[in-house]
């Protein structure tokens, strides 16, 4: 009789949306980096400042594995 509770319970969550649907944390890192790259001319690590776009932040010793490559507007003048 227990299987029939343990059964009828799984289904009641999956229709509630209980059943946790986690990202991988691959997943999670490439959606972190989507808006990063990677300047060639300063070597550095580049995204835009959340707060005030036309900022850059810029990391020296950031990852650059998989980033794509773009010069930084500081490196374009």
């Amino acid at each position: 009789m227990q299987w029939v509770i343990d059964a009828w319970c799984k289904d009641d969550l999956r229709s509630q949306g209980a059943v946790l649907n986690r990202k991988s944390k691959a997943s999670k890192g490439q959606d972190e980096t989507r808006r990063m790259f990677y300047c060639e001319n300063c070597s550095c690590a580049w995204e835009p400042d959340r707060d005030v776009p036309k900022y850059l932040q810029k990391y020296k010793d950031f990852p650059k594995l998989g980033l794509k490559r773009k010069e930084c507007k500081y490196c374009e003048k």
